[in-house]
C-alpha cells in the first residue's frame, strides 16, 4: 500500500495538540503506538498496520471535529440521493458501487460548476482523484442545496414511474 503522506498530515492537522508537540513527533506517537512500540517510522509500518493508524486517526478527528461529521454527513446524502435518482431512471445498472458513487460525486461537481478545480497546479492526477478533490471542496449549504433538489426530482420521478405502471395496467 502506498503512504498517502497528504492524507496523514491533513488528518494530523485535524486532531487537537493541546500539548503543541511538533507535527513528526505526533505522527512517530501515532506510529509508535499502532505497532505496539516496535517502531516509530511511517515506512516500517506494514499495511494493516497502515490501515490501522488512518483508520483510528479519522475516528479522533471526527470525534475532535463536529464541522467534519457533518460535512461527512452531507456528502453521504446526496452520493445517495444521487445514485437513487439512476436508479430511479435505470441509469448504470451494470456498474461496481465504486463507479456509482464516482459518476454521482462527478454528477455534483457539474452541478456546482467546479469541473475545472481539480488538481490545480499540482502533479497531474488521474480523473478519478479530481473529481474527488471537486467534490471535496463543495460546501455544507452548497450540499444542503444539491441534496434537496435531487429529492424533489427523486419524487417527481417516483410519481411518473408509478403513473406509467398504472397506464401500462389499464
Amino acid at each position: 500500500m502506498k503512504i498517502n503522506y497528504k492524507q496523514i498530515y491533513y488528518l494530523l492537522n485535524n486532531i487537537p495538540n493541546p500539548g503543541g508537540i511538533d507535527i513528526k513527533e505526533r505522527l512517530g506517537i501515532w506510529v509508535s503506538k499502532v505497532s505496539n512500540g516496535r517502531t516509530s517510522t511511517v515506512l516500517e509500518l506494514d499495511e494493516v498496520e497502515l490501515r490501522q493508524m488512518i483508520v483510528e486517526m479519522q475516528e479522533t478527528a471526527r470525534r475532535c471535529n463536529p464541522e467534519l461529521v457533518k460535512l461527512e454527513t452531507w456528502r453521504r446524502r446526496v452520493i445517495k440521493a444521487i445514485c437513487e435518482y439512476h436508479s430511479l431512471m435505470g441509469y448504470y445498472k451494470n456498474l461496481t458501487d465504486d463507479e456509482r458513487v464516482l459518476l454521482a460525486k462527478g454528477e455534483a461537481v457539474r452541478a456546482k460548476g467546479r469541473g475545472d478545480e481539480g488538481g490545480g497546479n499540482e502533479v497531474p492526477t488521474s480523473a478519478k482523484l479530481q473529481t474527488s478533490i471537486a467534490f471535496n471542496r463543495i460546501s455544507v449549504s452548497e450540499l444542503q442545496a444539491l441534496y434537496n433538489a435531487k429529492i424533489r426530482q427523486n419524487r417527481i420521478v417516483r410519481k411518473a414511474n408509478k403513473a406509467f405502471e398504472e397506464d401500462l395496467r389499464l
